[in-house]
């Protein structure tokens, strides 16, 4: 449909070679159209409606002033474009201004609030809760205390078993040692010796006396019992 209007546009040039001869396009088939399109494609139209190309050609066309009377119609569906709209843009959007924020000031009262006045000044004691307080914040010492030497403490309590241990030891080795060195016959004899040694008391009526003097004494009273009972006896 374009090339049809096209052809109508250029029957209606007057051309005019470079020699001077001016012919006029009457006729075009099917076959000249398509050779006419590709010589025209180079051309363009300015303001003042002269036709210039943009290659040079060996024959030089030259168009003359209110020859051209172009009327295209573009394919519409009811009704022609009145205006030509030569900046399609969307529709005019007006940017206003935001909506203003009712923002509401905070509202500072102007009473101010006292305190009341002092008519009897009351001692308040709190000598329970001072106790309970100790006694929480000591309890809560000893924990830290406890969780910060808890591994300290227990090198000190590895330590100490350990030493416990090696004394323990030490002794049975000391009991293994005697027990090496026992002998039973010598045992046997300080054992009859210690039965059959001569006791002799450390006190004489009541008094201490030297070990000689004890004895002298004992020895006075066995002989004076083998006195008497050995004493004559009449016969009848």
């Amino acid at each position: 449909m374009a090339l049809n209007a096209l052809c109508k546009t250029l029957q209606r040039l007057d051309i005019t070679r470079k020699g001077g001869s001016s012919f006029s396009i009457s006729k075009y088939h099917t076959m000249q159209q398509h050779s006419i399109t590709k010589n025209i494609g180079a051309l363009f139209i300015n303001t003042n409606g002269i036709a210039k190309d943009t290659t040079p050609f060996e024959n030089e066309l030259k168009f003359s002033q209110r020859s051209i009377n172009i009327d295209f119609d573009l394919p519409t569906r009811n009704c022609r474009i009145s205006s030509i709209i030569e900046f399609p843009i969307s529709t005019n959007l007006q940017i206003g201004e935001p909506p203003k924020l009712n923002i509401i000031e905070t509202i500072i009262p102007e009473k101010s609030v006292d305190l009341p006045p002092i008519e009897r000044n009351i001692e308040k004691q709190a000598a329970r809760l001072i106790v309970i307080r100790r006694k929480k914040m000591k309890k809560h010492q000893l924990r830290k205390l406890r969780k910060r030497m808890r591994f300290e403490w227990a090198k000190v309590r590895q330590r100490r078993e350990l030493k416990k241990e090696k004394a323990f030891q030490a002794e049975l080795l000391a009991q293994i040692d005697v027990a090496e060195k026992f002998d039973a016959k010598a045992y046997v004899a300080s054992r009859i010796h210690e039965l059959t040694k001569e006791r002799l008391p450390k006190r004489w009526r009541g008094e201490i006396l030297p070990e000689s003097m004890i004895r002298q004494f004992i020895q006075e009273k066995k002989a004076r019992k083998e006195a008497v009972r050995n004493r004559p006896r009449i016969k009848l």
